[in-house]
């Protein structure tokens, strides 16, 4: 929050990859930051998130590395050929708000991540505010947090980065970075 990022460095790294062939850095809001980046990429289907992320961490202080990572198989191109960087931005804000809609995965991700919640920071569901921090929950320490970082990762067989963990500062957070990691 609040440091100004230059898409071209961030795009610069990532073209670097030997599987991306494109890719465009947007901002999208962010009630917490304001605006975040997320990386949009046309590569090699074999090429994953982790991949992509474990490149960019090699070359990036961690504030430019992107809070999300989006590959599609074709950038929207103007009548002169050239990317269109206003169709891309509308085209992560439709796959934001379709997400925040209740896309299938996501809920069963929130549902998994929101029932993990209470069992670790020994919480009713009813009680959840997902603004919350770790000032706000008495059990939230460092020993219960990992433990549920252990618990997301094995309940939906997924592996959440240091990176990730590193941006977990409210439970809201928890269902993101979970989402993040499996598709969703």
């Amino acid at each position: 929050g609040g440091r100004l990022i230059h898409p071209e460095e961030v795009e610069e790294i990532a073209l670097q990859h030997p599987l991306v062939h494109e890719a465009i850095l947007v901002g999208i809001e962010d009630d917490q930051f304001g605006e975040v980046g997320v990386l949009i990429i046309n590569a090699e289907q074999s090429l994953s998130e982790s991949q992509i992320y474990d490149h960019m961490e090699l070359a990036l202080e961690p504030a430019l590395i992107p809070k999300k990572v989006v590959f599609v198989e074709e950038f929207p191109k103007n009548e002169a050929g050239k990317v269109s960087r206003a169709e891309i931005l509308q085209m992560v804000c439709n796959r934001n708000e379709v997400m925040a809609k209740g896309h299938a995965v996501a809920n069963n991700v929130e549902g998994k991540v929101l029932e993990l919640i209470a069992t670790y920071f020994r919480l009713e569901q009813n009680e959840i505010d997902l603004a919350a921090t770790a000032d706000d929950i008495a059990a939230w320490d460092s020993f219960s947090s990992l433990n549920l970082i252990m618990a997301i990762e094995q309940s939906l067989e997924i592996k959440l980065r240091a990176i990730q963990v590193a941006r977990i500062k409210s439970l809201n957070d928890f269902i993101i970075e979970a989402q993040n990691s499996a598709g969703g």
